[in-house]
C-alpha cells in the first residue's frame, strides 16, 4: 500500500516536471534577443550623442600640409549624417576650402561622400571602439587619416598652432 502511494506521487511528480519542460519547450525564452537589442538600441544612441556632441573632428594629410577638419550638421539615428569638410592648405598663404558632406555611419564604420572641385570622392573608413575618433583611406595620398574628436576651445588651439 505504501509502495503504491510512492509510485504514485513520484508519477505525479514525474508529469508536473515532464509538463513544465514542454512547456519551456513550446515558447523559448525570447528574453536574450530582446535583451540584445536594447543593447544595440543602447550602444546606437549613446554613439550618436556623442557623434553630435563634438565640435568637430580634426585631422591632417601625412606631410602636414593640409588640415582636415569636419563638422557635423545632422546625424539621424538611422545613420545618415551631414556635415562640412573644411580643408586649411598652407602654402605661401593660408587657404581655406569648404565641401559638404553626407555620409552613413553605424558608429563603427563610417562612410561618405563629398564634392570636390566638380568629382564626388567616396570616403570609407572605421571608428576606434567609441566615437572619439576615426580613420579613413585619405583620397589624395591613398593612406589613411586619423581624426579626433575636439571641442572648439581645442580646434582653435590646433588651427592657430597650423597657420602660424
Amino acid at each position: 500500500m505504501k509502495l503504491e502511494k510512492v509510485i504514485i506521487v513520484l508519477v505525479v511528480l514525474g508529469t508536473i516536471i515532464t509538463l513544465f519542460w514542454w512547456q519551456g519547450m513550446k515558447e523559448p525564452s525570447t528574453k536574450l534577443p530582446d535583451q540584445e537589442e536594447a543593447n544595440f538600441h543602447k550602444r546606437i544612441e549613446d554613439f550618436f550623442a556623442a557623434f553630435e556632441s563634438y565640435y568637430g573632428y580634426y585631422g591632417s594629410t601625412a606631410d602636414q600640409s593640409e588640415l582636415l577638419f569636419i563638422t557635423i550638421d545632422e546625424a539621424l539615428r538611422e545613420g545618415e549624417w551631414t556635415g562640412q569638410l573644411q580643408v586649411i592648405s598652407k602654402q605661401q598663404s593660408v587657404e581655406e576650402k569648404s565641401y559638404p558632406i553626407n555620409g552613413i555611419t553605424d558608429g563603427i564604420m563610417i562612410e561618405f561622400y563629398v564634392d570636390i572641385d566638380g568629382d564626388l570622392v567616396n570616403f570609407i573608413g572605421s571608428f576606434h571602439e567609441e566615437a572619439s575618433e576615426f580613420e579613413i583611406i585619405n583620397w589624395q595620398e591613398q593612406g589613411k587619416v586619423t581624426f579626433q574628436a575636439v571641442d572648439e576651445m581645442e580646434y582653435q588651439q590646433i588651427y592657430q598652432q597650423f597657420i602660424k
